[in-house]
């Protein structure tokens, strides 16, 4: 089984952005209001940069090998997935510690929390499903089998639908996000390792007009 391969790219997502650091092996950036958040995949840690002034303010540690990272929409927490370890590190950016700790299956490896901010859900690369975390009660409500090595999590702008990419079955799973089922399977070529979702009123070249 391969991990991730780590490839520099940048997804913006409510008004939020996540970036691969190609000259830092295994680690991963993400911005927020005056702050960015660095996912140390070897030293199980993450450490929190003052975008104003570029410093570090606080180093937290996290479970083995945190991988990817996702915030609400308020930016009041920010959940890191732990690869090794099998479970997702909460952070409050408040105070920049983790409040909890939340278990999942086998090697987590993407995570995506809802636009309303309501839940996360989180691609266990080798259980071959998806934990879906309810942000109030921080506990995993359904567990919804997928395919094989699913890779990336996106929804639809309105939450209805999440999209997971499953890198060696080379399908798409569609997931309804009011059942937590999945509804379709369609089938994509060799390895699909990341998928996006143009908002409605975007052009093929990514120009977004009024809805």
């Amino acid at each position: 089984m391969r991990i991730f391969e780590r490839k520099s790219f940048v997804i913006p997502l409510l008004g939020m952005a996540l970036f691969a650091i190609p000259a830092v092996e295994a680690q991963f950036f993400a911005k927020v209001p005056t702050r960015a958040y660095v996912l140390n995949f070897a030293s199980n840690s993450v450490t929190v940069i003052d975008t104003a002034n570029n410093t570090v303010v606080s180093t937290i540690p996290v479970g083995d090998g945190p991988h990817t990272i996702a915030f609400t929409p308020d930016g009041l927490k920010v959940y890191i997935v732990n690869y090794y370890s099998d479970n997702v590190s909460v952070i409050d950016t408040k105070t920049n510690t983790v409040v909890t700790t939340v278990a999942v299956e086998s090697n987590p490896g993407a995570i995506a929390v809802t636009p309303d901010g309501r839940f996360a859900y989180v691609a266990n690369i080798s259980s071959g499903t998806v934990s879906v975390i309810s942000t109030k009660s921080s506990t995993v409500i359904a567990t919804i089998a997928v395919g094989v090595y699913p890779y990336a999590v996106s929804f639809t702008p309105d939450g209805t639908l999440a999209y997971v990419v499953n890198d060696v079955s080379n399908t798409i799973s569609v997931i309804s996000t009011a059942k937590n089922t999945v509804v379709a399977t369609v089938p994509v070529g060799s390895n699909p390792v990341v998928e996006a979702i143009v908002p409605v009123g975007c052009l093929p070249s990514f120009v977004c007009t009024e809805p």
